[in-house]
């Protein structure tokens, strides 16, 4: 039986409750900030931290210093951490079940758990409605009615949702914030609407959806806001601010600003911790004060304020910073050089490489649902100049003489297609366990190209798995390798595998790594694409669609695309249509 390593979510959750110890024991503030920081970094992660730990890497996140790398390296190695158990042992585990709910903090969960008497986790929230009903929880000290009710309701909350462990994947996140933002702008009072935080830094994974909103009518805006018939519940409604829950159970904030100080609302919100650190330790160097209103001069006192954060940015002596790369890993030094990268764009793919349509090509995996017709009709309106079908393989089973005719057939069908289109003949070939291909060299010649991906037998050792992939890359018409991980975001880990011997194989023979744009998938994560990237490997953005609206998910490969810091030149699907063949016709 292999070994159950812990999630970023269930991991996250240790730091965050050693963070809530030090708290309510008055520990200290840098222990309790150690600790929250290192809980960002894993829960924000795109990667499993497992699989981070294996390459030897936990240092380069950042957030997590030596010493918290070792703590989590011993929890990943031995199965715990005797330091970290050793804290958590101090208070009761009923006070780490009350954190789970919302709006309930460490000495709020600490109190009510000794003043309480609530020693069963088993029973803990019936104790505590019980204790509600006994009105005993409004006797506290501190406590009063109002702070009742409102546990009462967190509790109902918890347990309707149990949404709190499980962050929203990308995917999911962003229609329920495209069709929120297109109702903000029915109102006259909003002048404009942003996300903020990890969905404006398109991470693979978000927690509420937050968005600053430009208005002179901030009361109005709270108003058109509460008053959105998708609002399942108000959480909170005041002058500038206002919080739901949306009917999928999302969190939903707001907070309005004024146009003068758009600018300076959007930098301070949508950075990641350690970017706003790493900015604001960088500002105090120069003597100034960053915050939501501006820029404060330490001796005078003023602040200047700033309708966008290009003025922001250069205010401090840098370049304005994509989104995507504020992630305190050297963005903020190279703006300062006036050398930041030029991010790849969605406009700047010419090709989609990897659809699905529902040519019937008798495979174990699943058809696409949509004609070649249609998806070619889909490729035209988005302005591509080329698209590879890449269906799934012919199953194992079938003859070579029967996979042969199928594939003949296909070869047929896109040649008989009538579109100004270049249309490549592809497949998704699995690559076996041994590392064979199940397909003979008579069937590949009459392809174009093959994407190469794992789907089975996972969990083969590091050694077996690169031994594997390596094999599966080495066949001629093998250009690219599908979604290389085989993660699953919250569902499966990566494999285990030579990522670094990998990486040099592929830019040695001119192979390149997927980045795939579905919302479960957004593999190969950043960092392993950011390290290929260094050892000059090339990128190829596939949908992995299997629908006409599949192919929309090429905003989420460039999402990856943009958080690896890759420019236009790094990936073959930007390149035209003449340098793309050069490219997968170059032995």
């Amino acid at each position: 039986m292999s070994k159950k390593y812990p999630s970023n979510q269930e991991l996250a959750r240790k730091l965050k409750n050693v963070a809530a110890v030090y708290e309510i024991l008055d520990e200290g503030f840098f222990k309790i900030r150690a600790y929250k920081n290192a809980a960002d970094a894993v829960e924000h992660s795109n990667e499993e931290m497992k699989d981070i730990w294996e390459r030897g890497s936990l240092q380069k996140v950042p957030g997590i210093g030596a010493s918290m790398a070792q703590h989590i390296a011993d929890i990943f190695k031995n199965g715990k951490s005797e330091h970290i158990d050793k804290v958590l042992e101090k208070v009761p585990t009923t006070v780490y079940k009350l954190l789970e709910l919302p709006g309930v903090g460490p000495k709020t969960a600490a109190r009510l758990a000794y003043e309480l008497k609530l020693s069963n986790p088993k029973t803990l929230f019936k104790d505590l409605k019980k204790a509600a009903a006994d009105n005993r929880i409004a006797e506290l000290e501190g406590f009063g009615a109002k702070s009742q009710d409102e546990i009462v309701d967190a509790i109902s909350r918890f347990k309707k949702t149990s949404k709190q462990e499980k962050r929203i994947l990308l995917g999911h996140a962003l229609p329920v914030s495209d069709k929120f933002i297109a109702y903000m702008k029915q109102s006259s009072a909003v002048d404009s609407i942003e996300g903020l935080g990890s969905l404006r830094r398109k991470k693979g994974t978000v927690g509420d959806l937050d968005f600053t909103v430009v208005t002179s009518e901030p009361k109005k805006v709270v108003e058109h806001f509460t008053q959105w018939d998708e609002v399942q519940k108000i959480l909170a409604a005041g002058e500038n601010t206002a919080r739901i829950i949306h009917t999928t159970g999302i969190q939903i904030d707001i907070k309005t600003t004024k146009p003068e100080e758009y600018g300076s609302m959007l930098q301070h919100f949508t950075g990641s911790k350690e970017h706003n650190i790493a900015l604001r330790e960088y500002a105090q160097k120069k003597n100034l004060s960053l915050s939501e209103k501006g820029i404060k001069g330490v001796k005078s006192g003023k602040v200047a304020k700033y309708s966008t954060e290009k003025q922001f940015y250069n205010a401090l002596g840098m370049d304005w910073i994509p989104p995507e790369m504020r992630e305190n890993k050297g963005e903020i030094e190279l703006a300062i050089k006036h050398d930041l990268t030029n991010l790849v764009k969605l406009k700047d793919v010419k090709g989609d490489l990897h659809i699905h349509s529902d040519f019937p090509i008798e495979s174990s995996h699943d058809l696409g649902r949509d004609s070649m017709e249609q998806i070619v009709s889909r490729a035209l309106r988005l302005g591509y100049q080329y698209i590879a079908f890449s269906e799934h393989n012919p199953k194992k089973g079938l003859s070579d003489e029967k996979k042969l005719e199928l594939v003949t057939k296909k070869k047929e069908k896109i040649f008989k297609l009538k579109t100004e289109l270049t249309v490549f003949n592809s497949l998704e070939v699995d690559i076996l366990p041994d590392g064979t291909l199940p397909l003979s060299d008579k069937t590949m010649e009459l392809l174009d190209f093959v994407i190469v991906s794992i789907h089975s037998s996972f969990r083969q050792s590091r050694q077996d798995m690169t031994k594997r992939i390596l094999a599966g890359l080495s066949h001629p018409k093998a250009k690219i390798m599908g979604h290389p991980t085989g993660r699953l975001i919250q569902q499966r880990e990566s494999v285990e595998a030579d990522w670094d011997q990998i990486f040099r194989f592929c830019a040695k023979h001119n192979k390149a790594m997927e980045i795939n744009g579905s919302d479960q998938r957004l593999d190969l994560p950043e960092d392993l694409a950011r390290e290929a990237n260094g050892l000059g490997v090339k990128f190829a953005l596939g949908t992995d669609a299997h629908s006409v609206g599949g192919l929309d998910n090429m905003q989420f490969a460039i999402s990856v695309a943009r958080r690896a810091w890759l420019e236009p030149k790094d990936v073959v699907n930007t390149w035209s249509v003449d340098k793309f063949k050069a490219w997968l016709y170059d032995k």
